[in-house]
């Protein structure tokens, strides 16, 4: 949408007016590359619209490169300044066929409903599926990197 412009259905003029907006706003946005970008304080954003999950498992392989401060949303990951686009083309590619468990937190596990039926790390890798989503991440991780 934010490409296009085009909506669904039909849209109010205060919708119609927002997506302009954020349009403008994001008007680097190209199908099938994520960006690399830096900001004016000059941190780090590599923009992936991939999704929490998918940014979650992301940011877990590219541990190193992820600023210790970098909010964890859908659209973007935070990264050290120092790192380039190369950089992150090398790292993304050794993601490649890598397995990225999402880690479980112990007060999770006890909340877990008939929790201590089952065998620790069978909750562990359960509860860890269910927070990942690796074909997000593959998508976004084969993407082109521009910047």
């Amino acid at each position: 949408m934010l490409r296009t412009g085009k909506l669904e259905g039909i849209a109010s003029q205060r919708a119609v007016d927002k997506l302009e907006s954020l349009r403008q706003e994001f008007a680097w946005i190209e199908d099938g590359k994520t960006v690399l970008l830096r900001g004016p304080d000059g941190h780090r954003a590599w923009w992936t619209f991939g999704g929490s999950k998918a940014n979650t498992m992301l940011a877990l392989g590219l541990a190193g490169l992820v600023a210790e401060t970098a909010a964890k949303d859908g659209l973007e990951i935070g990264l050290k300044p120092e790192v380039g686009v190369l950089e992150l083309r090398a790292r993304l590619a050794e993601l490649a066929g890598q397995e990225i468990r999402v880690p479980v937190e112990d007060d999770v596990l006890e909340e877990l409903k008939f929790g201590e039926c089952l065998p620790r790390e069978f909750a562990v890798r359960m509860l860890s599926g269910r927070a990942a989503e690796a074909e997000g991440m593959g998508r976004v991780a084969g993407e082109e990197v521009g910047g």
